[in-house]
């Protein structure tokens, strides 16, 4: 799995398309693509197995939230299995995000047990 926070989120997403395995995730909050042809045609298709969660703040004044929209069509049309949250949040990653990420990661996390909530 990764995990990134706006130019992390980037980061993430442009490290985990380029991978030639699938990842168990990528949860992204409040990135951007910089350069969206040059991402679409250096990803393998290997890492097409990797499932991602975009979530952005509907206030973020510091990243559009339209970006996390544009990477969400990219990933779309290329294949990826992708699923966007819009948050009531600014640049931040908001206490009730919380429980979105849980439940993006605990299907491949969760054994036998449950934590309680």
């Amino acid at each position: 799995y990764l995990v990134g926070f706006s130019m992390g989120a980037s980061l993430a997403l442009e490290f985990a398309l380029r991978l030639d395995i699938s990842l168990g995730g990528v949860v992204w909050f409040a990135g951007m693509v910089k350069d969206k042809a040059r991402l679409q045609a250096a990803a393998t298709p290997a890492s097409r197995g990797t499932p991602f969660l975009l979530l952005h703040g509907t206030r973020d004044t510091i990243v559009d939230p339209r970006e996390s929209e544009v990477a969400y069509d990219l990933l779309n049309k290329t294949g990826y299995s992708v699923t966007l949250k819009r948050v009531d949040s600014n640049h931040k990653i908001p206490l009730p995000a919380i429980r979105t990420i849980r439940d993006f990661l605990e299907p491949a996390t969760m054994l036998d047990h449950k934590t309680p909530t």
